[in-house]
């Protein structure tokens, strides 16, 4: 496993903890959600999804603690949030009304 994706089930094991059932994977899991074009990627629901590989999921990792549990909270990464930052207001900076 490469480091970038050992930071993405890592991360949603520190959020959630450890699924109980120590042989659930996340293949079976309600928050995995498919996509295919010309082959088939996946994302959870839960961790976030974007157009990008940084947010495609692994089928056979170990489940964390929202297996199978609902889960109405903010996706852990939040892809939008990320661009929105970019048009905050420096301090210091000049602001023009129209």
């Amino acid at each position: 496993m490469t480091e970038n994706a050992q930071k993405k089930i890592y991360r949603m094991y520190e959020l959630f903890g450890y699924c109980e059932n120590n042989e659930a994977i996340c293949k079976n899991c309600k928050h995995l959600t498919s996509y295919t074009a010309n082959r088939k990627w996946y994302k959870c629901e839960c961790f976030g999804n974007s157009s990008s590989e940084s947010t495609d999921w692994r089928i056979g990792w170990l489940a964390c603690g929202l297996y199978n549990k609902p889960y109405d909270g903010k996706p852990v990464v939040d892809i939008r949030a990320r661009k929105k930052k970019k048009d905050l207001q420096v301090d210091g900076q000049m602001k023009m009304e129209l």
